[in-house]
């Protein structure tokens, strides 16, 4: 159950000789949703809460051990310190829902893949997004192990049908992104290995097409993408255990295309990176040495007759 409250807070000794607000950074009432049983505030207000009306205000006095104990909450909380709160229930909701049986799950698995397959053929990339329904504190705290495998397994296909979709809206990182979530659950699925090698090859495409643009891109990182492209592609070959597949002969022969295109430019890049180097250093330097050589020749031609006695 969630539940929304007013919160004032006063840890006080026994004697009551010291206070401080422990609900909020300034005095005052404190107003946040908690979800019980997650362990996100001290075992006095969890178990508070659970023990209230709506609307109902009610203050509780929390022994040590069902608050901060002796570690205290520095620098407001002293260690062993007793707690004193006034609670009001603003409002609370459902509980959360049971975990399905593994009947519900199948069926939940067929209904999520039919409408992520219709999605994707009805509407554009933008709208045919995927969502998973479990926060960080329910995944950590309610799933077992065991479902988290089960659920993992089936979140492989939204993350790489998602993926689907950010590569036709050329978006790479969030597609990378999608990619690398479903080789970290497994990593022996060819169509995560080969949407990731689209993904670095579109990166690289749009590096090359900067240099259409005279635009200022950079070969490392190009040449980066390229072998990303080509390791991910390569893995996805080796894990079709030789079976052909037209999709991945396309990407081939577009990463091949791509990869002498990026030969091309960079061997264009250094031919005019050495005649900067000629025009700019060697050429001047050539000139300024010829300049040198004429200056000291000029002198010698002056001054080769000093020493000789004049003629009388």
């Amino acid at each position: 159950m969630w539940s929304t409250a007013n919160m004032r807070g006063v840890p006080t000794t026994p004697s009551n000789s010291t206070s401080a607000e422990v609900c909020c950074a300034a005095r005052g009432v404190c107003t946040y949703t908690h979800i019980a049983s997650l362990g996100k505030v001290i075992l006095g207000l969890d178990v508070a809460l659970l023990t209230m009306n709506l609307g109902e205000v009610a203050r509780f006095i929390i022994k040590p051990e069902y608050g901060y104990g002796v570690l205290g909450l520095a620098p407001k909380v002293e260690p062993n310190e007793t707690l004193d709160y006034e609670i009001e229930l603003v409002s609370f909701g459902k509980p959360l829902p049971k975990f399905p049986s593994q009947a519900e799950l199948a069926e939940s698995r067929k209904r999520q893949a039919e409408e992520d397959r219709k999605m994707l053929e009805d509407n554009p990339p933008a709208t045919a997004f995927v969502h998973i329904f479990y926060g960080k504190d329910e995944w950590e705290v309610l799933v077992s192990a065991e479902d988290k495998i089960r659920i993992n397994n089936h979140k492989v296909p939204l993350y790489l049908n998602r993926a689907l979709c950010k590569i036709k809206l050329n978006k790479w990182a969030d597609a990378e992104w999608d990619c690398d979530k479903a080789i970290e659950i497994n990593n022996t699925l060819p169509k995560a290995h080969f949407r990731r090698s689209l993904v670095f090859l579109g990166k690289l495409n749009d590096e090359l097409a900067k240099e259409d643009r005279k635009e200022f891109w950079v070969i490392d990182k190009a040449t980066k993408f390229l072998v990303e492209a080509e390791t991910s592609l390569q893995r996805a070959v080796a894990l079709t255990e030789g079976v052909d597949d037209a999709q991945i002969v396309k990407t081939q022969i577009d990463l091949k295309r791509a990869k002498l295109t990026l030969q091309k430019y960079i061997k264009n890049y250094h031919e005019a990176e050495k005649k900067l180097y000629k025009d700019n250093i060697m050429d001047r330097l050539v000139a300024d040495n010829k300049k040198k050589q004429a200056s000291e020749l000029q002198h010698e031609l002056e001054h080769a007759f000093e020493d000789m006695p004049s003629l009388e």
